[in-house]
């Protein structure tokens, strides 16, 4: 009978946990849609000092979203986001994340492995950079309006 009980319990833990990530999970692939691009550390964005490519796990891009959640949620009130990652670790073995979002989707393939930039365009775009590591979302920049 003890087994039973402990056996039912597990059960219906493993399914809330699965359900909570299923509908973070759906958020992120369907609402607002998503790239991983490798660190490169000559390229002009993102900016990392002392770093070098690191891997993205899915988990992990959960992760950042509730971290940047507070900092990003008027941008989110006015529009969905199609959001560039790319991951970096810093010469303490800390995880950085910089995360470029855009509103138009009329790029295409081109914005899956090419990091898009853009002089101005409002709250259209705007870029965060992320400590994984420490769950410190440190920097914000939107662009300005032309």
């Amino acid at each position: 009978m003890k087994k039973t009980v402990v056996f039912i319990l597990t059960i219906v833990l493993i399914s809330l946990v699965s359900c909570k990530t299923s509908q973070k999970q759906i958020e992120v692939d369907t609402l607002n849609h998503y790239t991983i691009i490798t660190y490169d550390p000559n390229a002009k964005y993102p900016l990392f000092e002392n770093a070098k490519p690191t891997t993205l796990t899915f988990q992990e891009i959960l992760e950042l979203e509730d971290i940047i959640q507070p900092k990003i949620l008027k941008n989110l009130e006015q529009h969905k986001y199609y959001r560039q990652y790319v991951a970096a670790e810093n010469s303490k073995g800390e995880k950085l994340v910089w995360i470029n979002f855009f509103c138009e989707s009329n790029y295409g393939p081109y914005y899956v492995t090419n990091i898009l930039s853009a002089a101005d365009g409002g709250n259209c775009f705007f870029q965060v950079k992320v400590n994984l590591t420490r769950k410190d979302c440190y920097f914000y920049r939107e662009n300005g309006e032309a």
